[in-house]
């Protein structure tokens, strides 16, 4: 990765997560007020949220490993 790669996905996951979160949240809460929910909607979401942890899981790992890798 270039040397400002991770700066600039740091930037990208937070802009989206600030851009992108509240029209989710939006959209669900417009879905909550019909008179049929989707039932396959919390489904989903919470796929797409596991999608998310297991990233996050990608990372601790790589940070764990350098931990273990460095000198006491």
């Amino acid at each position: 990765m270039p040397p400002n790669a991770v700066e600039q996905a740091k930037h990208f996951f937070r802009t989206y997560a600030d851009t992108v979160m509240p029209l989710h949240e939006a959209l669900v809460r417009a879905c909550c007020a019909e008179a049929e929910v989707p039932e396959d909607l919390a489904l989903i979401l919470e796929d797409i949220g596991h999608d998310y942890v297991a990233l996050s899981n990608l990372i601790n790992e790589a940070l764990q490993a350098r931990r273990v890798r460095e000198p006491a």
